[in-house]
């Protein structure tokens, strides 16, 4: 696994969750068609980046979670977290999918 920017994956995972409660989310229209696919919504989403843990680092800035859902559902999500002007940053959801085990 690799470490990006000298961060832990535990900063990284509260970094995100900042992100989320200050409403810093966007969807690409990919994630949103996989959502969809997997019968799943915003709320779900929401709930794994800010209950869930990044598990993987996948390059400069983007990464992979993963996360329960209160039925159960286990989620994976990537997103990106990007520079949209100075000083402040969005989350970008890439893609989503429910793992089925």
């Amino acid at each position: 696994m690799k470490r990006g920017a000298g961060l832990s994956l535990g900063r990284i995972t509260a970094n995100i969750r900042s992100l989320v409660g200050r409403n810093r989310v966007e969807f690409t229209r990919h994630s949103i068609e996989e959502m969809a696919k997997d019968g799943l919504r915003i709320a779900n989403v929401l709930h794994v980046l800010l209950h869930g843990r990044v598990v993987e680092i996948q390059g400069e800035a983007k990464y992979k979670l993963e996360g329960r859902l209160p039925n159960g559902d286990f989620v994976c999500v990537i997103v990106s977290i990007q520079e949209i002007e100075r000083e402040a940053k969005r989350i970008l959801v890439i893609t989503v999918w429910k793992v089925n085990r």
